[in-house]
């Protein structure tokens, strides 16, 4: 799956993120609101459509979901940071090779639009982590991403990967969440956020969950 993921994103990446490494404010009408549209990237059941459905809708279903059914295409919330509004237009992916689908649905306001990812795994899957990091190590661009570390309200003695190994690997790029137990879910959108406007990110952010 790795080198397949691998291969489609070299070939793609410049027509659905050629806006990624550059801001741009030509959708923003007003000098304090602006726009980022925010991509949910992730390996098979990590959790990631359950932290955005308590995002989007502060929501939680302790069940296996689908992101579609659940989110559909697009989703769009306002958040706050210090100097400015932001419309957060979020894209929970299916799977890599459904992307393309959603991108096409997108529009043309992808080559004009601030974009960036969030990069999903679950701390008690080993093989998610790997993803990640495969992921994150293939990118062929420079762009905008934090990563998210999932189901942080498991006990830290069932996590198949330490937090120093975490650390070691994404640094300060890593925010620890839990959609059960509505943690870090805020502070990862406003990473996610200041990281790409520029603003800076509070130390908070990247905190884990107090067990």
């Amino acid at each position: 799956m790795a080198a397949n993921m691998t291969d489609w994103f070299r070939e793609n990446f410049s027509r659905f993120f050629s806006s990624g490494s550059s801001p741009s404010n030509s959708t923003v009408s007003d000098t304090n609101n602006k726009s980022l549209k925010i991509r949910a990237i992730g390996d098979e059941q990590v959790g990631k459509t359950c932290v955005l459905l308590r995002f989007i809708k502060d929501i939680y279903i302790d069940d296996r979901i689908s992101n579609l059914q659940c989110l559909g295409v697009g989703n769009v919330k306002e958040i706050h940071l210090e100097q400015f509004s932001v419309k957060l237009k979020i894209y929970d992916e299916p799977m890599f090779e459904h992307f393309p689908v959603n991108a096409q649905q997108s529009g043309e306001t992808e080559k004009t639009e601030k974009v960036a990812l969030i990069i999903f795994f679950d701390v008690t899957n080993l093989a998610s982590f790997e993803f990640a990091c495969n992921y994150i190590k293939d990118f062929p661009y420079d762009i905008t991403y934090i990563v998210a570390a999932t189901k942080c309200d498991i006990q830290e003695h069932c996590w198949e990967v330490s937090k120093e190994t975490i650390s070691h690997q994404f640094g300060e790029r890593v925010v620890y969440t839990s959609a059960k137990a509505n943690t870090g879910i805020n502070e990862l959108f406003t990473a996610v956020a200041s990281a790409a406007l520029g603003e800076p990110v509070q130390k908070a952010s990247f905190t884990s969950p107090q067990k």
